[in-house]
Formats: C-alpha cells, structure tokens, sequence
C-alpha cells in the first residue's frame, strides 16, 4: 500500500513515470492540470474494512471508505498556485446558515490535521486519527494535509480519511490549514485536529451541543490537559480574561479561578469548531509557519462571526507536548510540571496548587493516554539518535 505514496515521492523528484514526466512538462510550460476524475468513497461494513482503501496518483489523494458520508474528491494542482481540492459530497447540504433549521442526522464534521516530516509525526498522526475515528459523532470526515513522502496515514486503513498529499517543505503551516479548510463543503462544520491532540470519544458531540446552545458561529475549548509525553506528568491549563467590565454570566465564569470572580474564559487557539457558512469560507491563514492560530481566530472576529468558549470538561481535551512540537517546551510550560509520573498539576496564575486527578473520567484518561502513547520515548530516542548521528557525519564531512 506504499506504493502509491513512492511514487509520488519519484514525481516530486524527477524520477517518475511517463505520465509524471508528461505532468511535470505541463506544469513546466504553466499549463493547468485539472484532474477530472473523481474518487467515490467505497461502502465499507464494520466487518470487512481491511483493503478500504483507495488512491489517486494523479489526484495525489488517498481515501479509505466511509460508511455514513458518500462524497467525491477533486483537485487541482497548478505550478505556482496553492493546491485546490474539493469535497464534493453525494447529498449537497441545503442548508448554508447555521441560524436555519438542520437536522440533526444532516449535520457533518469534517477534522483538519496537518502532519508530515519524519516518522515521530507518523506515529502521533495514526494515534489522533483513531482518536477520531472513535468519536460517537456518527457522520464525520478527517481531511488530511501530509507533507512527507515517506509515509500515509491511509495506509492505517482508518475509516472516513481524505488524504492530500503535497510536497514537502513547500508550504507553511498557515498555508497547509487553508488546503484541508478549503476542502470542507460549505453548509458542514470544521473542526481543527492537530495530530498531537488526543480527544476523548464525545469531543466532538459535546462541543457541537455547546456552539448551538450558545447560537455562536464559532466555538474554542476553555481548558485543556497539556500532557508531557516524556515525563508522564500533566497539568491543567486555563487562560483567562482578568477584571472584565461586563458581567458575562455566571456561565461564563471559571470555577477554577475564586481570586478572579469576574475572569471569563478566553479559549484557547487552535480548538476551533465552525459551521462553514459562505461568510466563514473567505476567512483564510496567515502564511505563516508559527502563530497562526491566533491571528486566524482574530481574522474570523473580524469577519463578523461569533466566537464563544465551550466550558469544556477537563478529561476532553489532551494537547500533548513531546518533544517535537512547533513551540518548546517552555512555551507549553514545562516548567509546571513538578517532576516525572505527576498527572493533573493545577496552575492558578499566581496561585499554585497541586491535585491529583480527582475526577475519575480525568483519571481513567490519563491512563489510557499513557498506554497508547508508551512506545514513544524509545521512538524518539532512536531518532534522536539517528539525527545526532548524522550531524556528526555531516560535520566530519
């Protein structure tokens, strides 16, 4: 099954096919290629998923079938021009406003991930994908943007995952987000799913609840559980909004913070759930490969959109720092954590109180995190010594 994605390694590399040579020829000379043929999702039963999946070398997109959304990709790839792809899905929502009635079987989330580069992303990709998969939301699609040419999360055989495939190294993060949004069907929500989140099984149900309950365009988690792969500890993050003027409701209040009775939650970047309406399509990211987050949340307020926090539980959302991140471990605050095998560590802004993990859903996440990401420490030393090995090599040259 890695074929396929070899040979787009060869194509980017000058050392493909005929038709590749005849594609790069084309793009040479600045002529469009449009690939018209569209890849339909194959029905898949609970018990016969093995093989499910399917790749388009000219498309530069793999699938895997999706039992509860039938849809076609297209794409298009130009020199000089941000790859277009387009999910064009079998019954076109007839609703493009959110504040209009839509069933609740209708409704359909389409995950954003992008990933890439070595085999450290590879293992977190394949673990936040099943994480998907496993949400109790049932019509649901995750759009993959994959920039490494050495591996394909498709190749997991995952259910209900569109993988595009482009070249390594070209585009910044900012960039790469606006291919997988740009996907995503109007009338459909969007969720952003980086591959080292991990999020527990109603995530998402709870989430969409809490954006209709609140009637807001855009909702972003108030709190998160920032797990430190390599030293099994973890601790709870809150950012919060001090001395507000307006009263936002008791609602809206953190429990976690009595010195600040009037602090509201601020949300975190990155966390974003959206109903993409016409509106919300025109709001794009910066090119940029860093902070992109927070000036795309500032650009979808510009845009006149409602963005509101969700008061989420604390066991629903895992952002894991592993050494490998964008930002260092400083920028996560490593240097709350109080040493190795500490979970549930609660900063207070100027206050610091630490807890265990009190609540059993919190506990029992814990646990379960720290059994699926095991292998990784032994993964990551081999690569880090491979890469320290390297430089050596480099540098005796």
């Amino acid at each position: 099954m890695r074929v396929a994605v070899a040979v787009e390694r060869q194509r980017w590399s000058g050392r493909g096919n005929l038709t590749a040579s005849w594609l790069l020829i084309m793009l040479l000379l600045g002529v469009t290629v449009l690939e018209q043929t569209a890849i339909e999702a194959v029905p898949l039963t609970p018990s016969s998923s093995t093989g499910s999946r399917v790749v388009n070398e000219a498309n530069r997109v793999a699938t895997t079938a999706c039992p509860n959304v039938a849809f076609d990709v297209k794409t298009e790839f130009s020199d000089g021009h941000l790859p277009k792809v387009q999910i064009q899905l079998a019954q076109p929502p007839a609703v493009h406003d959110r504040k209009k009635p839509q069933a609740e079987e209708d409704r359909i989330i389409f995950g954003t991930m992008i990933t890439g580069k070595d085999r450290l992303h590879e293992f977190l990709a394949e673990k936040s994908a099943s994480a998907f998969a496993a949400q109790d939301f049932a019509r649901k699609v995750l759009i993959v943007v994959n920039d490494s040419p050495d591996y394909s999360i498709t190749h997991y055989d995952i259910p209900c995952v569109v993988e595009i495939f482009v070249e390594p190294k070209k585009y910044s993060l900012g960039k790469l987000r606006n291919i997988a949004i740009n996907a995503v069907p109007v009338g459909t929500f969007l969720v952003q799913w980086d591959d080292d989140d991990w999020h527990a099984p109603s995530y998402l149900s709870m989430q969409l609840a809490d954006l209709y309950k609140k009637d807001a365009d855009v909702s972003i988690v108030s709190k998160q559980t920032r797990f430190f792969v390599l030293l099994n500890s973890s601790y709870i993050y809150t950012p919060l909004l001090v001395n507000v003027v307006v009263d936002p409701g008791p609602s809206s209040r953190s429990a976690l913070h009595p010195r600040f009775p009037r602090a509201v939650d601020r949300g975190i970047e990155g966390s974003v759930l959206a109903f993409k309406s016409p509106q919300y399509a025109h709001v794009k990211y910066p090119d940029k490969a860093k902070g992109e987050d927070s000036t795309y949340l500032s650009n979808v307020r510009r845009a006149g959109l409602r963005v509101t926090p969700w008061s989420n539980p604390f066991w629903a959302y895992f952002r894991l720092y592993h050494g490998a991140n964008t930002w260092s471990g400083q920028h996560y605050g490593i240097h709350h954590i109080k040493g190795e095998g500490i979970w549930c560590h609660i900063f207070h802004g100027p206050d610091d109180v630490e807890r265990g993990c009190t609540d059993p859903v919190l506990l029992d996440y814990h646990y379960t995190i720290s059994k699926t990401y095991a292998p990784w420490k032994s993964i990551f030393d081999q690569v880090d010594r491979e890469r320290r090995h390297a430089e050596i090599l480099n540098s005796t040259g």
